[in-house]
């Protein structure tokens, strides 16, 4: 069994907004971290209900999908708008051909 870390992520000075940077720097908790115009947004990690209920709509999503042509994407998609804003989009679909 490993430790849980304990070390706290660097924080902007005081009156600074986040940036991506800051983001980046952020541990892989679980949590979602997002930046919404230099504001840190943090959301806990989804419970199993929901994991379960997700999954059984993605499978829908990609058996639609499948015979036109598309693609549905499970995981979370990092957009970058602006330096400080930064979002994980929910699942989507895509051509499969443009990736």
């Amino acid at each position: 069994m490993s430790a849980m870390s304990t070390e706290v992520p660097a924080v902007p000075s005081r009156g600074r907004p986040f940036t991506r940077a800051d983001l980046e720097s952020l541990p892989d908790d679980g949590r979602r971290y997002e930046l919404l115009d230099g504001v840190l947004v943090v959301s806990p990690a989804p419970r199993v209900s929901h994991q379960i209920a997700s999954a059984r709509l993605f499978t829908m999503l990609q058996d639609a999908a499948a015979p036109a042509g598309l693609l549905a994407l499970y995981a979370p998609v990092d957009v970058a708008l602006a330096d400080d804003t930064a979002s994980a989009t929910r699942p989507s679909r895509s051509p499969s051909r443009s990736l």
